[in-house]
C-alpha cells in the first residue's frame, strides 16, 4: 500500500507518539535528537541551509559559467539544486518524525491524549475538534500543493526553456526557481510523512473513544 501503517502522531513526556493503523494501536517510541530543543536548532540550520543552496546559485549565475543569461549550464545547475533541496528535505524531516519508529511500543491514553492536543494542527484551528470542515481545509492544502508541483512541468517547458533557448537575461524569477525542490519535499510531507487528513481521521476516532489502550485490535 502506498500510504504508510504507522503515523506520526505528536510529542508527550516519553517521547514520540505514533498509531499503527493495522492493528489500531497507538505507540511511543524515543524521541528523534531532531524533535529535541538542540535538534529543533539543527533542522532550523538545515532548512535556511538548503535554501541557502538555491539562492546561492544566483549568486553564481550572474557570474561565469553561466554569464548572467539563462544556458543550459544554469539547467543542469538548477536541476542538481532541486534534487539537493528535494532529497535533503525529505531526508531530514523522516529522521526527525520516524528515526526510532523501530523502536515504539503500545502507550497510554494520557501519552496519546498528549501528543494529539500539543500537534501544531490545531494553531490552524479556532478549537480542537475534528469536523468536517477541518478535513476540508486540509484537503484544499494538499490539493493546492499537488497543483503547484504539477504546474511546474508546463512552467519549465514554456517558461524557462524558451528562456535558455533564447539566452535572455536573468531575472528575479531564477530566485524562486533555484528553490523549487523546497515544493515536491513538501507534497512528499503531506501525503506521506505526515498526512492531516489522515491525522485528523484518527484523533477523530480518539475522540469518538474508538481507540483500544495497551494491545492491538484488529
Amino acid at each position: 500500500m502506498f500510504l504508510r501503517k504507522i503515523i506520526y502522531i505528536g510529542e508527550c513526556g516519553e517521547g514520540t507518539v505514533y498509531f499503527d493503523t493495522e492493528r489500531n494501536l497507538a505507540l511511543v517510541a524515543p524521541k528523534s535528537k531532531l524533535l529535541n530543543t538542540a535538534g529543533a536548532r539543527e533542522i532550523n540550520l538545515w532548512i535556511p541551509g538548503l535554501i541557502a543552496l538555491g539562492i546561492g546559485g544566483t549568486g553564481l549565475a550572474v557570474t561565469n559559467p553561466f554569464s548572467g543569461y539563462y544556458s543550459k549550464a544554469m539547467l543542469v545547475f538548477l536541476i542538481i539544486a532541486w534534487i539537493v533541496e528535494c532529497v535533503g528535505m525529505i531526508w531530514l524531516l523522516e529522521r526527525a518524525l520516524y528515526k526510532n519508529v523501530t523502536e515504539a511500543q503500545p502507550t497510554t491514553r494520557q501519552n496519546f491524549r498528549t501528543a494529539v492536543y500539543g500537534n501544531l494542527f490545531w494553531n490552524n484551528f479556532g478549537d480542537k475538534r475534528v469536523t468536517f470542515g477541518k478535513k476540508m481545509v486540509m484537503f484544499i492544502v494538499v490539493c493546492s500543493m499537488l497543483a503547484v508541483n504539477l504546474a511546474f512541468v508546463p512552467a519549465l517547458i514554456y517558461d524557462v526553456i524558451p528562456k535558455m533557448l533564447n539566452q535572455v537575461s536573468l531575472d528575479n524569477s531564477i530566485i524562486i526557481l533555484s528553490i523549487w525542490g523546497i515544493m515536491p519535499a513538501i507534497l512528499v510531507l503531506l501525503i506521506w510523512q505526515n498526512n492531516p487528513i489522515r491525522w485528523f481521521n484518527i484523533v477523530g476516532r480518539y475522540q469518538r473513544r474508538e481507540i483500544q489502550w495497551g494491545k492491538s485490535a484488529k
